[in-house]
């Protein structure tokens, strides 16, 4: 993701299904900004981990403790608490 923006969106059509997706930001990567919400109004939770840390993504605010770490894979589940809960996770960097 170097000074791009890119989008991860779903659905989860059963509680138990669980989404992945991930992306690692490169060395020339100074910041980054994201947002996230429900497109049809269900619960959802994403949990990221890299490098040994661990944030999880609920309801706003975001966790205040997410930091850049370059060149490590940020490794994200989405996990649902209904039926056909959309989702979306939008991630702006600056190079």
């Amino acid at each position: 993701f170097p000074g791009k923006t890119g989008s991860f969106c779903g659905v989860i059509t059963i509680p138990s299904d669980k989404d992945h997706f991930q992306f690692t930001f490169d060395a020339t990567v100074t910041g980054f900004k994201y947002g996230y919400f429900s497109s049809t109004g269900g619960d959802f939770k994403i949990t990221c981990t890299a490098d040994g840390n661990v944030w999880e993504f609920t309801k706003q605010p975001p966790p205040a403790d997410l930091k850049l770490i370059k060149g490590k894979p940020y490794v994200c589940e989405v996990t649902g608490a209904q039926a056909n809960t959309g989702y979306r996770f939008d991630l702006t960097t600056t190079p």
